[in-house]
């Protein structure tokens, strides 16, 4: 059995959307965005930062924003924010924000030096 995340029709919003195949424990890892990073936003983009995008991504075009969102983005990584059963639908809030601000180059994924932003 895969340990991806599924896309199936969600019956609240009548769309596709994504959701766990397997259980994940509350600060997991459910799965890694492998699209683009760009500075313009597209119809599927996922905002990983104020200014910064992920796009053309396989599962993360399926999330859906949510007020009370199931995962968090950090970096590329989708991490769990509570216990997920199988047939949860993963969701993520754009305006939730890390303690710590993740800035990507092309190649590296690194922490900014205090106080710098």
């Amino acid at each position: 059995m895969s340990l991806l995340p599924i896309v199936k029709m969600c019956r609240h919003s009548n769309t596709l959307r994504l959701f766990t195949r397997v259980g994940k424990s509350r600060h997991s890892t459910v799965f890694r965005l492998d699209g683009l990073i760009s500075d313009t936003k597209g119809p599927d983009a996922i905002q990983i930062a104020p200014s910064e995008y992920i796009t053309d991504d396989a599962f993360g075009k399926y999330m859906a924003q949510s007020p009370t969102p199931t995962c968090q983005i950090i970096g590329r990584d989708v991490v769990s924010m509570c216990d997920m059963q199988p047939g949860d639908q993963l969701t993520y809030s754009c305006t939730a924000r890390n303690d710590i601000h993740i800035k990507h180059t092309d190649k590296y994924i690194h922490a900014p030096s205090v106080g710098q932003k």
